[in-house]
């Protein structure tokens, strides 16, 4: 059986196994262990291959962190992943549904960026026992299995003779073994979708599920529990396994059952030929829009699991902001006073939690690869002013206030958005104080301020969409056409 979501599972792995292969390169250093052996082992000495794979296990001292992490990552991404894959079965299961590619999931354009890093967070369902134990016993495993492998070319590496250099260069070669961690990561991922699918069918009621063979084609193992299905959700099959893979490199998959299944889940002509390359937005330079990346890092991931949640860090943000602010407004007034400007909007300086949650969760993911920790160390508009002049002298004002922060202390870095192809105008700068704030202050006329109030709700429908979308596309334009109605200030272009 063929699901339209098969190609975006096979680009979901490759991601994963590159996730592997680094955290096996950052656990283990080839150069270390071959001097390490070369010290207690000369050239050609009496070692079996079990003795030299005794000795790797006790003296190589393996950071088994960064698998962890990459596994987190993994099972996170897997889990998003597998509750869309659910979603799209079951919807398809119903009477007159559209094709699932069409009417439920588009995987064209679909990334669970987003999705993961709050699941890493919220921990829903069977992600909670995978990301707590199962990514510490998996992670022991596969090192383990490393170690031995080391070991062996140890062995080896003395009966040849080897010297230090060429026994690294052979080390290394089985630390960064691409096949083998494509294995891990197709085994993993897949039992990530798995978990995630029974979750949502479970939720949904299903009562009976049954065992899909993968595209590989059949095993013994597998066919025993194919030939089983369908059985109670949450039972296990002859495996032993409530859910796929049954062993390494399993592809098979879980699937809701009824008695009336359709035999053809959906044509071939419903299946996109290939998933498009992620978008960027580089032309069009909205103020705060990123492409999508969706790489959550297996190095920082632990940094935001051991969060309790979003809203812990969203009150680290706001009481440093509050503990800042008086201060900081007190000089915004004095500088505003003293180049004739406006402060517009005060009683918004200091950003809500609900928008400091929101920017968080998605700056995580758009710009600093999941990792929370960074997007809350890098938000910049907590604290946030509005200087308002009039157009003669707008680049004035911001010359000569930038200017009077500067010899205050503040660090600046100016953008000019009248000079862009951008739908937003303004100049908007981003300020870090003498003690380490970041604080957001733009200058604006009074017409480019009202244009940014009626295109903000538009903006705001606009950043969650996928970039090339009609819908996205038709609201680009109106902000663009609205925007084009202001006439630049002198000196801004």
């Amino acid at each position: 059986m063929r699901w339209a979501e098969r190609r975006y599972q096979e680009k979901l792995i490759a991601k994963n196994a590159t996730r592997v292969r680094k955290a096996f390169n950052v656990s283990m250093n080839g150069d270390a262990i071959a001097q390490s052996w070369a010290e207690t082992h000369p050239a050609g000495g009496p070692v079996s291959p079990q003795m030299a794979r005794d000795w790797a296990r006790t003296h190589v001292i393996a950071n088994k962190k960064p698998m962890q992490n990459a596994l987190a990552s993994i099972y996170a991404d897997g889990y998003a992943f597998g509750v869309r894959v659910a979603k799209a079965r079951l919807a398809g299961l119903k009477k007159d549904a559209k094709p699932v590619s069409v009417g439920v999931v588009d995987w064209s354009t679909w990334k669970p960026g987003n999705e993961s890093a709050a699941a890493l967070v919220e921990r829903p369902g069977s992600l909670r026992s995978l990301l707590d134990s199962r990514r510490i016993s998996i992670a022991d495993e596969v090192i383990n299995t490393k170690l031995n492998r080391i070991g062996t070319a140890l062995a080896t590496s003395l009966k040849k003779g080897y010297g230090a250099r060429e026994t690294a260069q052979m080390i290394d070669t089985v630390i960064d073994d691409p096949e083998a961690a494509m294995v891990i990561a197709r085994t993993e991922t897949a039992r990530a979708v798995s978990v995630a699918s029974r979750d949502r069918y479970e939720k949904d009621n299903i009562q009976q599920v049954q065992w899909v063979f993968g595209e590989e084609g059949n095993c013994d193992i597998c066919q025993e529990n194919a030939d089983a299905s369908p059985i109670g959700i949450g039972d296990t099959f002859p495996s032993g396994d409530a859910e796929p893979p049954a062993h390494p490199n399993c592809m098979c998959t879980l699937t809701p059952y009824y008695e009336d299944l359709p035999e053809e889940d959906i044509s071939e002509e419903d299946i996109p030929e290939d998933l498009p390359e992620d978008v960027s937005l580089e032309e069009t330079d909205l103020p705060t829009r990123e492409s999508v990346t969706n790489n959550i890092d297996e190095a920082d991931v632990e940094s935001y699991m051991e969060a309790n949640s979003v809203d812990e860090l969203v009150s680290k943000v706001q009481n440093r902001a509050k503990n800042a602010e008086p201060a900081i407004t007190s000089t915004m007034k004095v500088i505003a006073d003293k180049v004739g400007a406006d402060l517009s909007g005060l009683e918004f300086r200091l950003k809500g939690a609900d928008s400091l949650k929101r920017k968080i969760l998605l700056d995580a993911v758009n710009s600093f690869d999941g990792n929370l920790v960074r997007a809350t160390q890098n938000v910049s508009d907590a604290t946030r002013y509005t200087m308002l002049s009039n157009p003669a002298n707008y680049m004035t004002v911001v010359d000569e206030a930038v200017g009077m922060l500067e010899k205050l202390g503040y660090k600046a870095r100016v953008k000019n958005y009248w000079e862009m192809n951008s739908s937003y105008k303004g100049v908007n700068v981003a300020l870090t104080s003498p003690t380490g704030e970041k604080v957001e202050l733009q200058f604006h006329t009074p017409e480019s301020l009202q244009v940014k109030d009626v295109i903000h709700k538009m903006y705001e429908k606009y950043r969650v969409l996928d970039a090339n979308s009609p819908e996205a596309l038709l609201l680009y334009k109106k902000m663009k056409e609205i925007s084009d109605t202001l006439k630049t200030p002198p000196k801004a272009k």
